[in-house]
């Protein structure tokens, strides 16, 4: 027994995730956030697009408040108004909360790749990926029910995927091997939540 315990330590690294609890809360969340991304994407596309215009509204309010130079509470007033704004457009503006959605999702994926696996500049990186993800939110936006499937799937899969063999899995393959048994299980898991998907939303045509 302590021969096996002591395998499956070489194999995880759960004891360096446990080490700092901010790291595994939000490890944890992000992980939750992927399944949920992956498996019910187009019924929770609005609570998502609320929760990413909540997030880049704060972004968006924070950037205000360095560019303008104003003060506290006043910045704390900006940055909750800004994010209050983009939460509800959001939440009540479908098809905007659907393009802000994809958007994000598949620009954060695409950044990651590029950076990961290209030795390109961090500044072409993020506008190929910026491009990337434009391209797709419209798509998203014009064939509604199928690109918002398939986009949110993969975008979950790969999110919870990274975390997986980021944060848990401590196996040292070769980087060839690596990569690519990281994109099979990010792409074998966007499979299942693509078919569990469009079984489970067709009466949402």
């Amino acid at each position: 027994m302590i021969e096996i315990i002591g395998e499956l330590n070489n194999y995880l690294n759960i004891e360096a995730l446990t080490k700092d609890t901010t790291l595994l809360a939000a490890v944890i969340i992000a992980a939750v956030l992927g399944v949920i991304y992956c498996f019910f994407g187009y019924r929770c596309i609005r609570f998502i697009a609320a929760v990413l215009g909540l997030l880049a509204g704060a972004a968006i309010g924070r950037m205000i408040v360095q560019m303008t130079n104003l003060e506290y509470p006043i910045t704390m007033v900006v940055i909750f108004v800004a994010a209050a704004v983009c939460a509800l457009l959001g939440m009540l503006i479908y098809r905007f909360g659907l393009f802000l959605s994809v958007f994000l999702g598949i620009w954060g994926i695409a950044y990651s790749i590029i950076a990961q696996y290209t030795s390109l500049d961090k500044v072409f990186a993020v506008i190929i990926s910026l491009v990337i993800g434009v391209v797709f939110a419209v798509l998203s936006v014009i064939y509604l029910r199928p690109v918002t499937i398939v986009l949110t799937a993969l975008a979950g899969a790969f999110i919870f995927s990274d975390l997986l063999f980021d944060y848990l899995v401590h196996i040292r393959w070769s980087a060839q091997l690596e990569v690519i048994v990281r994109l099979a299980a990010g792409l074998l898991l966007a499979l299942i939540g693509i078919i569990y998907q469009f079984v489970s939303t067709r009466d949402m045509d």
